[in-house]
């Protein structure tokens, strides 16, 4: 959870060794290959309600990539698909809702249902993320993962 993830040839790859990588102020900044051929740089932008990421990729090859966000409780909920800002949000418990969605790109709103067991903190989780088909060339997308009270929607 909480990554950009690419999958090719039938594998998944991550963020593994950032080649640079910088802090300033609320925002991050880093530079990074998840396999040989694709290079990404990625900028995250800290905001009151949650965060923005703007992805450079820079691909060799044709593949998908879903940029996650952090793994909420499942228990049961569904996606509810939003109409304004093509995106999704997830009700996550104690009166809060997460908003995600495709602020620059042609991204897909989904929701990962993860494998039982594979998060510290709670037995069935699900990852709230947009899905994007890479292709060969440079292409910019950005996500925004943000949090709201149920009782006031931001949108």
């Amino acid at each position: 959870d909480n990554v950009l993830a690419f999958v090719h040839g039938g594998m998944v790859y991550t963020k593994g060794v950032v080649q640079s990588g910088r802090i300033e102020g609320n925002h991050v900044h880093m530079e990074w290959s998840p396999f040989p051929g694709v290079d990404v740089r990625t900028e995250i932008l800290v905001t009151e309600q949650g965060h923005r990421r703007r992805h450079q990729i820079c691909s060799a090859v044709d593949c998908m990539a879903w940029d996650c966000g952090f793994a909420l409780p499942d228990r049961g909920q569904e996606m509810e698909i939003l109409s304004a800002g093509g995106g999704g949000r997830m009700t996550a418990g104690d009166g809060e809702a997460l908003i995600f969605r495709c602020a620059q790109g042609d991204g897909h709103p989904e929701v990962i249902k993860a494998s039982p067991n594979t998060n510290l903190l709670e037995p069935r989780t699900r990852i709230p993320a947009v899905r994007f088909a890479v292709r060969r060339g440079m292409q910019e997308i950005c996500t925004e993962f943000l949090w709201e009270e149920e009782e006031c929607a931001i949108l």
